[in-house]
């Protein structure tokens, strides 16, 4: 008994064609550009050879590539390593007073403590508390002479509803200066991947927003 088979058959199970061009699944970089390249050398004209410079060219460019993609790995798991060191860190500052610049705050019913510091003296000396609707509330501070001046307010006895608002101050002399207030670091949360502080009657801030830590309260 003979059994004829027709093209048809023999082609119903076609073997998988590899392009030696093509990557193979879990072929480095490096590797894939090595198979090119021998392919190159190999299947160059004898009559007229490639510059060996240029393979050496080539050869750099990759180890180059391969020293960058590493560099840049190695960054990245440092950076997500400081992260983590970062957060534990804050943890460990829950409870403790710190100083935010009063740029942008979210009042609460709490009543706020903070500092400034002068330059020169100044026969008027104001607080300014300025809130999302642009309403201004002025808390006159009287005359203050060089270095820091403490202030303190409370939100209810001045009228000021909860909310986001900045803290400035004004002077006779014009001087311009940086406005810190104290809070308590109520926790650390992560927003987006970044650490935030949740500090008592101020807001959140980034880590970046907080200019001294004060230590634990008594």
């Amino acid at each position: 008994m003979s059994i004829a088979f027709s093209p048809a058959q023999q082609n119903a199970n076609p073997q998988p064609q590899i392009n030696p061009l093509e990557p193979v699944a879990g072929q480095s970089d490096g590797n894939f550009f090595m198979t090119l390249l021998v392919a190159q050398i190999k299947n160059q004209n004898p009559l007229e050879p490639s510059d060996p410079s240029q393979f050496v060219n080539q050869l750099v460019q990759l180890n180059q590539m391969d020293n960058s993609k590493k560099m840049l790995g190695e960054l990245k798991a440092n950076s997500q390593m400081m992260h983590d060191l970062q957060v534990l860190t804050l943890g460990n500052h829950v409870g403790s007073t710190v100083a935010v610049n009063g740029g942008a705050i979210t009042l609460d019913k709490d009543a706020i403590s903070g500092q400034f510091s002068l330059e020169s003296p100044a026969k008027k000396v104001s607080l300014v508390i300025t809130g999302a609707d642009q309403q201004r509330t002025v808390v006159d501070l009287g005359s203050k002479p060089v270095g820091d001046v403490a202030f303190n307010f409370d939100p209810k006895k001045l009228g000021l509803q909860p909310g986001p608002y900045s803290l400035s101050v004004e002077t006779d002399s014009k001087e311009k200066a940086n406005v810190e207030v104290f809070g308590v670091i109520k926790s650390v949360n992560l927003s987006n991947g970044l650490p935030m502080v949740s500090i008592a009657g101020l807001g959140d801030f980034p880590v970046a927003a907080i200019s001294k830590l004060k230590g634990h309260s008594v």
